[in-house]
């Protein structure tokens, strides 16, 4: 225990203490008590780990006891902070752990699964589902059932030959009446807007004393 000089009488001194501890003076003999509390403060702040020491002196501690008080606060908030369950508090900086080496990393990773290119409707390989002749000859019917005899089963290129439409024919499909009806208007709007073409460039060529050319074909 330090005692300051001239505080202590010799009557007050406890069993075993003697006045040899006196000798040295303090250096804090003409300061008040908050003055010395003060410098306490700042000593004990300047002696924290770099973490708490910035975030005691951002709560700007009044007294030396605020300054243990927020000290101990915060100890155990970087302390749940740095568990690897646990969310980090709102203004606190944690340093993280050392990532474990990539070696390990990559043999715990699960591998992909290795893409098949085989098709889903038959198994074979060098096509896709929708592109499958099998599939193809399963909603045709009967007519793939004819057809079949030209592309062998097991050739995997003719699974992407598309047949050709038997006897030429080829699907016309009727125009309905109203369909007529705006092929007819627009005919007639594009015959009365090339009269009207026609109009003006004959009227510009009798303004300018040029003779008028041809109509226009139609």
């Amino acid at each position: 225990m330090v005692f300051f000089w001239g505080e202590v009488k010799a009557g007050e001194l406890c069993p075993g203490q003697t006045l040899g501890i006196l000798r040295f003076p303090s250096p804090y003999l003409d300061k008040d008590r908050g003055y010395i509390e003060d410098k306490a403060k700042e000593a004990f702040v300047d002696g924290l780990l770099f973490n708490l020491r910035f975030h005691v002196k951002g709560d700007s501690p009044q007294t030396f006891q605020d300054a243990f008080n927020y000290a101990i606060k915060y100890e155990a908030l970087l302390s749940e902070a740095a568990k690897a369950n646990t969310t980090v508090p709102q203004g606190l900086s944690v340093m993280p752990a050392t990532p474990p080496a990539m070696s390990h990393v990559r043999s715990q990773e699960p591998r992909p699964p290795r893409i098949s290119d085989a098709c889903y409707e038959c198994g074979l390989e060098g096509h896709y589902a929708i592109d499958c002749r099998q599939r193809q000859q399963r909603f045709r019917g009967n007519s793939s059932r004819n057809s079949a005899s030209h592309y062998p089963w097991n050739d995997h290129v003719d699974y992407h030959r598309i047949e050709k439409p038997q006897g030429g024919k080829r699907d016309v499909q009727a125009v309905s009446p109203s369909e007529n009806a705006l092929v007819e208007q627009l005919r007639t709007e594009l015959r009365v807007s090339q009269n009207q073409v026609e109009a003006l460039i004959k009227r510009n060529s009798e303004l300018a004393g040029i003779p008028a050319p041809n109509s226009m074909n139609r």
